[in-house]
């Protein structure tokens, strides 16, 4: 059995954020970088991580290696440009789709 370290943890940690804020689930994740969902999910919480699957996951999810491993809690205005930068590499069509969503949940949010 793998021990897991604080480091290991926090790595875990940035690698859920890191596919939750791509919008992945864990057995995407699995698929886009060869590793199965529960190795995914082990990994997530800190356990059976190596140097080499650290690589993996960077490549995988286009982050450097200092975003996986950082102690810093992201900042939400970073994390959102990044989001927005995404959003820009979509098709016109699904841009407009995502624009109109996100008007009517604030409507939505303004009548509330």
């Amino acid at each position: 059995m793998s021990s897991r370290s604080d480091f290991t943890e926090r790595v875990g940690n940035n690698i859920r954020r890191l596919r939750s804020v791509k919008g992945l689930t864990q057995w995407e994740l699995g698929r886009m970088v060869g590793y199965s969902e529960s190795t995914v999910c082990r990994n997530e919480k800190g356990y059976g991580l190596s140097a080499d699957s650290l690589d993996v996951y960077a490549r995988g999810m286009g982050c450097s290696l200092a975003e996986l491993i950082s102690e810093e809690d992201p900042n939400p205005i970073t994390e959102f440009e990044n989001t927005v930068d995404s959003v820009r590499m979509l098709p016109n069509h699904i841009i407009s789709n995502v624009t109109t969503m996100i008007k009517s949940a604030i409507a939505i949010y303004r009548v509330n």
